[in-house]
């Protein structure tokens, strides 16, 4: 059920940390026994860069910790390096640090590259209600034939150079996508930004087999998307999602970019509330 508002007033995001590496999380706190949803951020990005979206959905009455995965942010790790395993494991290991303090059902949710490492948890983890993918791309399904070659290409080099670096900044035009987003400048000059990322981890996440594709999973999973995304498409979310096994719903958000949770993000965290109180309603 979700919180009154007027018995939450809302509460300024908490920094915790988990484990010796360390993982850096932020919690915007509801009530102790509210769904816990727990964020991964896209890719080259940290959690504290979606406050505003993570706030507003706190304040729907969830419990939302994002997670700056490893080698991001202020978590520890060489920068940008870590596998979909490793993610798994470090997001458990955020489940369990909180499990007493937080003890609502869990929810997981990805935004871009985050949405298929959220995705690989919920297939492992116990326990997981409810997955929301606010985008989502398998390499066992690429978009076109340039995506195709690339992750292939990103198998074979990682055989013999895991540690090459790949330059994001020249390969996204990230210019574009932020143009539309409020602080676009703010987030661009961000020092913890991670744009070099070595070869093992796109590998990772690009080679990575997903159980989804060929088994019904014991929890409720939906992908929203931008109806105008510049990075992946509506059309893509929808031939992607015929290739698997396990059930999505889907939400198209009128004239939305990739950076909804920039862009659009009190209208994306009401839509992202309104879907997980149907889906942890159907769960119970």
């Amino acid at each position: 059920m979700l919180l009154d508002r007027n018995q939450n007033p809302k509460r300024a995001p908490q920094a915790v940390t988990v484990g010796t590496l360390p993982l850096h999380c932020t919690l915007h706190a509801a009530a102790p026994a509210d769904p816990l949803v727990l964020f991964l951020p896209g890719i080259a990005t940290h959690g504290g860069l979606y406050h505003e979206f993570l706030g507003a959905l706190a304040a729907e009455g969830f419990n939302v910790v994002a997670l700056d995965p490893r080698g991001h942010g202020r978590s520890g790790g060489d920068r940008g390096l870590y596998t979909v395993v490793e993610t798994v494991a470090d997001v458990a290991a955020v489940r369990a640090h909180f499990a007493e303090r937080l003890h609502g059902p869990l929810c997981l949710m990805g935004y871009s590259i985050g949405s298929p490492l959220a995705l690989a948890a919920a297939e492992e983890l116990p326990g997981v209600a409810a997955l929301l993918c606010h985008t989502l791309m398998l390499g066992a399904h690429p978009p076109d034939l340039f995506h195709a070659v690339g992750w292939q290409t990103l198998g074979w080099t990682n055989l013999l150079l895991p540690g090459w670096k790949v330059d994001l900044a020249h390969l996204l035009d990230v210019d574009s996508l932020l143009c539309e987003a409020r602080h676009g400048r703010w987030l661009r000059e961000d020092e913890l930004l991670v744009w070099e990322y070595p070869v093992s981890t796109l590998a990772s996440v690009f080679g990575h087999r997903h159980r989804a594709l060929s088994e019904v999973l014991p929890f409720r999973a939906a992908v929203f998307t931008g109806e105008r995304d510049e990075v992946v498409s509506p059309a893509y979310t929808r031939r992607l999602l015929e290739h698997l096994a396990h059930p999505f719903d889907t939400l198209e958000i009128e004239a939305g970019c990739h950076m909804l949770p920039f862009t659009r993000a009190q209208e994306l965290a009401r839509h992202s509330a309104g879907w997980l109180a149907q889906a942890l309603s159907v769960a119970a």
